[in-house]
């Protein structure tokens, strides 16, 4: 099995408990951040999006080593700062899986539940054709 390569991480929607709207901003506008070894991207923040925000947006990790973890969090966007709502922490070779991955992942602040968000992963280990990668993820185009 590759251990290096690319994973697209589909962001597509979190069920948020944990409320962390301040007074200046009653709503919150959740934005996903992933961030593994010295690489950080984030989603869109939603703006009131709430507790069931809906991405549906791809993030592209370069995966050096499939043994390293990735840390996923959803933060809430403020103009004076940014909070978190709540995190997981995931080994990369759980979503490194031929033929991809989708599921639901809890989510945690501190020792206390914060929701779950929803994920789809799809895997294009290195020396594997890209293009018909692409092609893969557009059913009826091949």
């Amino acid at each position: 099995m590759a251990t290096q390569g690319t994973l697209y991480i589909t962001v597509i929607e979190a069920e948020l408990t944990r409320d962390v709207g301040t007074a200046d901003d009653l709503v919150m506008d959740p934005y996903v951040v992933l961030k593994n070894r010295s690489n950080a991207m984030r989603t869109c923040a939603l703006e009131n999006a709430g507790k069931l925000p809906k991405w549906n947006e791809t993030l592209e990790v370069t995966v050096r080593n499939i043994s390293d973890d990735i840390l996923m969090r959803v933060m809430d966007e403020n103009v004076a700062t940014n909070t978190e709502i709540g995190n997981r922490n995931l080994k990369l070779g759980s979503l490194c899986v031929n033929g991809g991955i989708q599921g639901w992942f809890p989510l945690a602040y501190g020792s206390q539940c914060a929701g779950r968000i929803h994920l789809k992963a799809e895997w294009c280990p290195s020396g594997s054709d890209p293009v018909a990668f692409s092609a893969s993820q557009m059913p009826g185009l091949q």
